[in-house]
């Protein structure tokens, strides 16, 4: 609860004050809503989850493609390509890093916002809360696709206009740069915004 309720200040979701009533009247009953649960984190936070196979979202989405993030091994060839162009001699030394993108998938705008309203338990107010959530859930299969495409368009532009030497997997980029570079490719990626995507480290 105390998650959701993070969300909705930061303005990730907001609560449908109507309840099932104003769904159905702004959706004319084509609303599904997914069941919200916690899974707790190392840190004693919470991660909400939204159950999007129990409500038939994923059954109802066909995905014609999937996602090609880069391997484990991304960075060691950045690296060899560095060293092939620069040789290799104790001037510099590759330097990697990640970039994570805080809550990735609710920065992305969903076409159908009826299929984004979750249900969660309120324990104050002893009631189911409705919410809705400005981005997609987490939980849904189309989530991981629709941000692999725009994490896609982000990368190209980093390497064409930055140019950075980096790469996408999941909601993380990594940066691999000559040390001579310093941290010019992560400052360059956390100043870049393309639609809603920041970018953290």
């Amino acid at each position: 609860w105390h998650a959701t309720m993070e969300e909705v200040r930061v303005g990730w979701c907001s609560e449908v004050v109507g309840g099932l009533r104003e769904l159905e009247v702004r959706f004319a009953g084509q609303c599904r809503v997914q069941r919200r649960f916690a899974v707790p984190k190392g840190n004693g936070g919470a991660r909400n989850c939204d159950d999007a196979r129990r409500s038939g979202h994923n059954a109802a989405t066909i995905l014609p493609e999937t996602i090609a993030p880069i391997g484990a091994d991304y960075p060691l060839e950045l690296a060899a390509y560095f060293a092939k162009k620069l040789g290799i001699d104790e001037s510099w030394s590759p330097l990697i890093a990640s970039n994570d993108v805080i809550a990735a998938y609710r920065r992305l705008a969903c076409g159908d916002p009826s299929a984004m309203v979750v249900a969660q338990w309120d324990p104050i107010g002893e009631r189911v809360a409705l919410f809705y959530v400005h981005g997609f859930t987490f939980g849904h299969k189309a989530d991981v696709v629709g941000w692999y495409r725009h994490a896609e368009r982000l990368t190209r532009a980093a390497v064409r206009l930055g140019p950075v030497a980096c790469g996408g997997y999941f909601d993380d980029w990594v940066v691999c740069e000559p040390s001579f570079a310093g941290d010019s490719g992560q400052r360059a990626l956390k100043r870049m915004e393309i639609g809603r995507a920041h970018v953290y480290s």
